[in-house]
């Protein structure tokens, strides 16, 4: 439909909308927990949201192991649309010590490490990470029955300055070892 606009109407500015408007944090981290757990039920071969929910009732590690991965991945996508300034997002694993892994401890309470290469680290982002880790655990916390957990996320941030000279963060992307997988680019 053709309109015309005659002179004297003010003209309308249309900015565009991010598809994951930070004003709604709490109902973004509902979504990312809806998808994780269809991504864990779909990986597990169960029937459906509810199952993927009873696994982690449960305790059972494979259920929150994809879980943690479809989420991750979910938080990641989010983080990098809300900040034009990360290049990309990797998830690594935090060791557990050998007395949690013996007394059968760890995961799955531990929360999904990402870490966010960024053209520059700002305390925005920390506090986007943190928003998203809240309003995870608060969601999470909503499945009932669950293991109420504090942390969801753990984001670090590191710069090409950090990758370059391999200290802190940015040495794990150089990493023999421990390397991380990256599950967003820009």
């Amino acid at each position: 439909m053709n309109e015309t606009v005659t002179k004297t109407q003010t003209k309308t500015v249309e900015y565009p909308v991010s598809p994951l408007p930070v004003s709604d944090v709490a109902g973004m981290a509902d979504a990312i927990l809806t998808q994780a757990l269809v991504f864990c039920a779909d990986k597990m071969g169960l029937n459906g949201r509810e199952a993927a929910v009873a696994g982690l009732r449960q305790g059972d590690r494979r259920a929150y192991g994809y879980f943690q991965y479809g989420m991750a991945k979910q938080a990641a996508e989010c983080l990098g649309t809300w900040d034009e300034a990360i290049k990309s997002i990797y998830l690594y694993e935090e060791d557990a010590t050998p007395e949690d892994v013996s007394l059968n401890e760890g995961t799955p309470a531990a929360p999904a490490h990402l870490l966010a290469l960024a053209q520059r680290k700002t305390s925005a982002l920390n506090s986007l990470a943190t928003a998203l880790d809240r309003a995870l655990s608060q969601s999470y916390a909503r499945l009932g029955g669950v293991r109420e957990l504090e942390h969801l996320l753990d984001v670090q941030t590191a710069d090409d300055r950090d990758v370059v000279s391999r200290i802190g963060f940015g040495a794990l992307l150089a990493s023999l070892h421990h390397r991380p997988i990256k599950i967003w680019e820009r």
